[in-house]
């Protein structure tokens, strides 16, 4: 998948418990002059208090102080899925019977389930959207019960 960006500032209706973003933190004062020392932390909301801490940012107009990685293959991985053969990505539900996934680079995702019936493979769409991050990647798997 390639980007011309790695990162986009999330709407704050997509923000919930659980929700994995970076937050620009300002360290100081550097001491050659008034440029702030900033690095971009690793953030989970937990609970309304951390919630609460990003609304505030949108309330002062600092939301591009947030910001999200586009989905990676490498995330997708670590969810469990599999490269597959065909489709990109398998998950496995049983020995006959798994799910499949395509990432494209307009972060879109095309998921199938496939199962044997009879004496052939059945491919069933399953769902087919855009899924710029990991949120909502794990949003729509837990949806579809994946």
């Amino acid at each position: 998948m390639v980007k011309e960006y790695k990162y986009f500032t999330p709407s704050i209706e997509d923000i919930r418990v659980g929700y994995e973003c970076e937050l620009l933190e300002v360290s100081g004062k550097l001491l050659t002059g008034s440029i702030p020392d900033t690095k971009w932390v690793t953030y989970k909301v937990e609970n309304s208090y951390d919630f609460n801490s990003i609304w505030d940012l949108y309330n002062e107009g600092k939301q591009t102080n947030i910001r999200v990685p586009y989905l990676t293959k490498e995330q997708i991985e670590a969810e469990g899925w599999k490269e597959g053969q065909l489709e990109g990505y398998e998950k496995e539900i049983t020995k006959d019977s798994y799910y499949s996934l395509r990432l494209n680079e307009n972060n879109n995702i095309v998921i199938n389930k496939s199962f044997i019936e009879g004496w052939s493979w059945v491919w069933t769409p399953f769902y087919s959207g855009e899924c710029k991050d990991i949120n909502t990647f794990r949003y729509i798997c837990k949806l579809l019960k994946i």
